[in-house]
């Protein structure tokens, strides 16, 4: 078990500080300082990836359908971001071809693309461009709304492993520390059917990889809210939602982290924790069987902090 030193955070513009101060143990839990990057693909050279998107391509038709050379663009984008240790540098043009198969190409022959755009995002040049929104709205938001509303599971995550990725970049960091933009995108991933109805208790790989992704995102939310010394209570309830009704070990852990990233300079945060009876969920992950000791350390330290807060 860890030391337990004391550390005491206050709620910023608080007309009585001395009373509302956030008593948060030493831990290396919360608060969380870095982002989350989902990178990872099984696909090391993007082959696989670019014969999907070739053959999706063929089967369209009309304005949907893009040029051969077009597609074989893309395959220069996707060389250019799937290594951070690239040489090459992406194009406007090809960033362009990407949004437009990402808004105009039917939901069935959306996950090539979205794999692509899932790495590209996280790239300087690439991110500037989708997430840029000083003239107009941003150029992501477009694909974000329209891809949330698609029943598949697959889709839905390697959006989410997106807007995750997206955080690492000035211009991404901006458009989604916009409180608009970040509670329109916790409302839409809450009411994905698979996150709205809770994990079951045998969920397959698809449900677990869209609830990780998911749960990595509203971490990466409170990263970067507590890097900007921000409160956002919606967060809260939101990951208040999700506890209640979620299985997945991973999935929980991303959860504590976030929350108690979240609480350890709002004390309006820990009553709204109180109130929705956290301290009765953080229960089940102490001592619990099969839980790993980072869930159930996270869960003591949450505890601790919520229960020595006056």
């Amino acid at each position: 078990m860890y030391r337990m030193s004391l550390q005491s955070y206050s709620k910023h513009g608080s007309s009585d500080e001395k009373e509302k101060k956030v008593i948060v143990p030493s831990n290396p839990y919360f608060p969380a300082t870095d982002f989350v990057e989902m990178r990872t693909t099984k696909d090391k050279t993007g082959k696989s990836t670019m014969d999907k998107l070739k053959q999706f391509n063929s089967e369209l038709q009309g304005s949907s359908c893009h040029s051969d050379k077009e597609i074989s663009m893309l395959g220069g984008l996707l060389n250019a971001t799937i290594s951070t240790s690239s040489c090459t540098s992406p194009t406007t043009e090809q960033v362009q071809i990407l949004h437009s198969i990402l808004t105009k190409w039917p939901e069935d022959k959306l996950l090539p693309a979205l794999d692509i755009f899932r790495l590209a995002v996280a790239h300087p040049f690439v991110n500037e461009y989708l997430c840029n929104s000083d003239s107009c709205d941003a150029m992501i938001e477009e694909v974000i709304k329209r891809v949330m509303e698609n029943d598949n599971i697959s889709v839905q995550m390697l959006l989410c492993r997106g807007i995750c990725n997206s955080f690492i970049q000035p211009h991404g960091l901006e458009f989604l520390s916009n409180p608009k933009t970040r509670n329109s995108i916790i409302d839409a991933v809450l009411k994905l059917k698979d996150i709205e109805e809770g994990s079951t208790p045998m969920p397959n790989q698809k449900r677990v990889g869209l609830r990780i992704a998911a749960t990595t995102l509203f971490r990466n939310f409170a990263v970067a809210l507590h890097a900007k010394q921000q409160h956002d209570w919606h967060l809260v309830n939101a990951i208040a939602d999700m506890l209640e009704k979620e299985n997945d070990t991973g999935s929980n852990f991303r959860l504590l982290v976030a929350l108690g990233t979240l609480m350890v300079d709002d004390y309006e945060a820990v009553l709204i924790a109180r109130n929705r009876k956290v301290l009765e969920h953080l229960t089940k992950f102490l001592g619990r069987e099969g839980a790993t000791d980072k869930v159930g350390d996270c869960a003591y330290f949450l505890s601790k902090l919520m229960r020595d807060t006056a």
